[in-house]
């Protein structure tokens, strides 16, 4: 119960600001999660080699680390100019969606080798996988708002007149 409360802080606010840009971006950041984390669990399935998927935990989590310090240092130090902070935003969701990616290679891994090894848990696993899901799905959604309201911004937003 709690973990639901934590996703629907992390999402509710995205979501009401595309409902507030363009309802469709929704729509649209769902159907790019679901390739996204299908490509994925498809590589760690059946292209890429279990050794490997599974020696990149470390790394993910540590990226994890990293982009959760510089996402707190932009609070607490906010780039100088509006164009450096918004490199910094794009640098941060691509960086993000690159993580939550390998993410769902290696949780896939993980849930095979438990499989095997006849350690498998359930709810713990599928919560990894979802909140992998929610992560992808908060990144893309908000580079579709990000590109939106840049669109809007230099005059291609208004519908066009007949």
């Amino acid at each position: 119960m709690l973990l639901g409360g934590f996703i629907g802080l992390e999402i509710l606010p995205v979501i009401q600001l595309a409902i507030v840009v363009d309802p469709s971006l929704i729509l649209t950041a769902l159907l790019g999660t679901v390739l996204v984390f299908a490509s994925f669990a498809f590589l760690a399935l059946f292209v890429v080699p279990d050794e490997w998927t599974l020696s990149i935990g470390g790394f993910l989590f540590s990226s994890l680390l990293v982009l959760l310090a510089a996402s707190v240092l932009m609070i607490f130090f906010p780039p100088a100019s509006p164009e450096a902070e918004d490199r910094a935003e794009w640098i941060l969701i691509g960086a993000g969606l690159i993580v939550f990616s390998g993410y769902v290679a290696y949780d896939t891994a993980v849930i095979i080798k438990r499989t095997k090894d006849d350690k498998f848990n359930v709810l713990w696993d599928a919560t990894g996988l979802f909140l992998d899901f929610v992560n992808i799905f908060v990144r893309i959604l908000h580079a579709l708002i990000k590109l939106k309201l840049e669109e809007k911004s230099k005059g291609g937003g208004g519908k066009k007149k007949d």
